[in-house]
């Protein structure tokens, strides 16, 4: 099937334009044999493909780059294993509850008053008018939201600034996928080790500390605790789920 799709081989002469822009590399590269740093990859070009690829899942496989991203974060082989253990019981209801909750948190902060208050993301405002940083407003709203439904207000409690680091780390996190060394991506090391370290805090609370967190949270680290793994490998799995 592999045959069938259009693909770019990416090797490692190319490293440098792919650093800087991939997007002008890999366009090119409908037509150019491209290369870059490390082994040699297939990549997608055109939406067809795309969807192709996602029709044959007994071919092709996202496990082992979604394992590398909790390898990449930190985890131990053996926690990794450990986490690919079946859940002991259905968890469908809680995430439809969880839902209800979001959207009805959204709405109200899509009131007039509320878009208003926050001095985050509001650039210019009026009686009649309210001018926001679209960006700002969508990080500062579903990422505060997330975090309050998840994991309840502890976490904000023990890193306030909990949002920024979020942010640096949304910004520069492309780093952390392409594997870029420590030297080339301190940023990305450094929101990622916050966010980590603050969760870390949070796990390390009593529950009755943090009764307001969502049943998947409580259920996940019940099962996590279960395989033996700590809180700060816990915290890792965590830190993932939120940027995910």
């Amino acid at each position: 099937m592999l045959a069938v799709l259009k693909t770019v081989e990416v090797h490692d002469c190319h490293a440098v334009g792919f650093f800087f822009n991939s997007y002008r590399v890999l366009n090119e590269g409908r037509a150019l044999h491209i290369d870059r740093c490390g082994p040699k990859d297939l990549r997608l070009t055109s939406p067809e493909d795309v969807q192709t690829l996602y029709r044959y899942t007994e071919k092709f496989s996202w496990l082992k780059f979604v394992q590398d991203l909790y390898r990449w974060v930190g985890m131990s082989t053996f926690s990794i294993e450990k986490l690919w253990t079946p859940p002991t019981e259905d968890r469908g209801s809680a995430f439809l509850c969880l839902a209800s909750q979001f959207t009805a948190e959204l709405e109200s902060l899509l009131s007039w008053d509320a878009l208003k208050a926050s001095p985050e993301y509001v650039l210019e405002s009026a009686s009649d008018s309210t001018k926001i940083s679209l960006m700002d407003w969508t990080s500062e709203v579903f990422i505060s939201t997330t975090t309050k439904l998840y994991w309840g207000k502890s976490l904000l409690e023990i890193e306030p600034n909990l949002l920024h680091i979020f942010r640096q780390w949304e910004e520069t996190n492309w780093k952390y996928v392409f594997q870029l060394p420590r030297c080339l991506s301190k940023d990305t090391y450094a929101a990622r080790d916050g966010l980590v370290g603050a969760l870390t805090k949070y796990f390390h609370l009593p529950r009755e500390r943090r009764s307001d967190t969502a049943y998947f949270v409580k259920m996940a680290e019940s099962e996590l605790r279960d395989i033996a793994l700590d809180e700060r490998e816990i915290a890792r799995i965590h830190m993932l789920q939120m940027w995910a």
